[in-house]
């Protein structure tokens, strides 16, 4: 985690939990940055980036292996007018309508440390501006993104393309509690009509023993294609409001790439983590044991008062295609009862431990009622 002095700082965290800074050790070194005529190589052990002078990666490898086709992190602007609709569809002909080269991207090395590497990286288009930071941090599996965009379009839609030579039929696509697979080609009808499609945090090209994942915090729309990932950023139509999304925006996205099959990568829990950073405040704190779960694909969801006042719910998904039996970690033993998600009746047996076995099926929801023994 960063700061506000800068300094990198590293520090291992179990979820709900605190760290006071000066308990905290630097950040590992070993990420490296190499600047030449046409452009960046970046590289910290796990990953590493060739980065044009405009902000595209043209090159990325983990595990040994190539992961690009042609380019990712390609900003692409095209037209986007829909006669019925505005705001709610996206033409199934919108890559036909690309502004070409409307996009200009100017990218600088502006930090390289031993704990980690920037590339700043200016963006003009039409009547907008944007700027992005490229982060990469010792350690790291991932790739951040930390983008502003000053947008001021009409009929406009903008995307960043991420094209790979990942062979898959399909892309995989978060959901509120697990995720969907959907086609990422246009072979027949049904999966022509997927070319704009809803995700949560992440989704991800597959093969069985590695793939590539987008995360992000707060971008819904994607669309895919054989090794392609698009997606979308902004759009400005002008029905029912003319003035729809024009200003300025702050997101997150991230490139995470994996060297094991889906079910291993732990791409929730990396999406998880880039929702939910390491908050830095001023002050001190008492680091204290807080419940977490540990499995999986076992996430702990939501930690909330019950609603009748008796104990705390606690409330966990499978966020795989898998059964499992997880653990719930709890500080102390607690009395721990299975209750329905209104919280008003049990569902199981009331078990007393502080470590408790809680047995998940695929995606499946399960509400947990912790009270005092």
């Amino acid at each position: 985690m960063t700061l506000p002095d800068g300094r990198e700082v590293f520090a291992r965290l179990k979820p709900l939990n605190a760290a006071n800074a000066d308990d905290c050790t630097d950040a590992p070194g070993g990420v490296t940055a190499v600047e030449d005529a046409d452009g960046f190589t970046l590289d910290n052990g796990l990953l590493r980036l060739r980065v044009d002078r405009g902000g595209r990666i043209t090159s990325l490898r983990h595990g040994g292996r190539e992961l690009v086709a042609t380019s990712l992190n390609d900003w692409r602007l095209y037209n986007d007018v829909n006669p019925q609709y505005d705001a709610w569809e996206v033409s199934r002909t919108y890559e036909r309508s690309e502004v070409r080269d409307a996009v200009r991207g100017t990218a600088t090395l502006s930090r390289a440390d031993a704990a980690c590497v920037e590339i700043h990286i200016d963006y003009a288009f039409g009547h907008s501006r944007a700027t992005q930071r490229m982060v990469l941090r010792a350690a790291s599996p991932r790739v951040d993104f930390y983008t502003h965009v000053d947008w001021h379009e009409r009929h406009r839609m903008l995307k960043v393309r991420f094209e790979t030579n990942l062979l898959t039929d399909d892309i995989l696509s978060e959901t509120q509690f697990g995720y969907i697979s959907r086609p990422a080609h246009a072979s027949h009808p049904f999966a022509a009509d997927r070319y704009e499609a809803c995700q949560h945090r992440f989704s991800a090209l597959c093969e069985e023993n590695r793939g590539l994942a987008i995360l992000n915090d707060g971008l819904y729309g994607i669309g895919a294609g054989r090794g392609l990932m698009s997606l979308t950023l902004l759009r400005a139509p002008l029905v029912p409001d003319e003035t729809c999304d024009r200003g300025e925006h702050d997101f997150t996205y991230a490139l995470y790439p994996f060297a094991t099959s889906f079910a291993l990568a732990n791409v929730a829990a990396e999406a998880a983590r880039l929702n939910q950073p390491v908050a830095v405040l001023p002050g001190r704190c008492v680091p204290a044991p807080a419940p977490w779960a540990e499995g999986l694909g076992a996430m702990l969801e939501t930690l909330k008062p019950a609603g009748d006042g008796n104990g705390v719910i606690l409330r966990l998904y499978q966020s795989l295609r898998a059964s499992e039996v997880a653990t719930l970690h709890l500080p102390r033993p607690m009395r721990v009862t299975p209750v329905r998600m209104d919280e008003r009746a049990p569902l199981g047996e009331t078990l007393c431990a502080a470590d408790v076995p809680v047995s998940l099926r695929p995606f499946e929801i399960k509400t947990l009622r912790v009270e005092a023994p």
